[in-house]
């Protein structure tokens, strides 16, 4: 499951009908104080009832939020090691593996 998506609502325009909003992740490695502030119009909003105008502003946000995600640098101690190609358990002992990450594929069955 993904992290939710935060959003804080820094200042408000309504005369040029546009806000200045942060966003970030829940589980953000900052608090979102630190992250940059986004100019959003109304216009790409839905005021139409309070969890419209929230799904309106999320649906902006999300592909901050995965921006943000995908810029993070990767921490030295968590590099991957060489590729291993090997069934043998022991060849894994202590060894970073890096994998992609796909929900999609579908898992081999393993009869027991």
């Amino acid at each position: 499951m993904l992290p939710n998506i935060l959003f804080k609502v820094i200042s408000n325009n309504p005369i040029d009908k546009q806000m200045m909003v942060k966003f970030c992740r829940e589980n953000a490695p900052e608090p979102i104080e630190n992250y940059q502030s986004y100019n959003i119009s109304y216009r790409n909003l839905d005021f139409s009832s309070s969890n419209a105008l929230i799904e309106s502003i999320r649906s902006v946000g999300s592909y901050i939020a995965q921006q943000q995600f995908l810029d993070e640098p990767i921490l030295e101690e968590n590099k991957s090691n060489d590729d291993i190609d090997s069934i043998d358990i022991e060849d894994y002992v202590g060894k970073i593996v890096s994998v992609t990450f796909d929900s999609t594929q579908q898992l081999n069955e393993v009869k027991l």
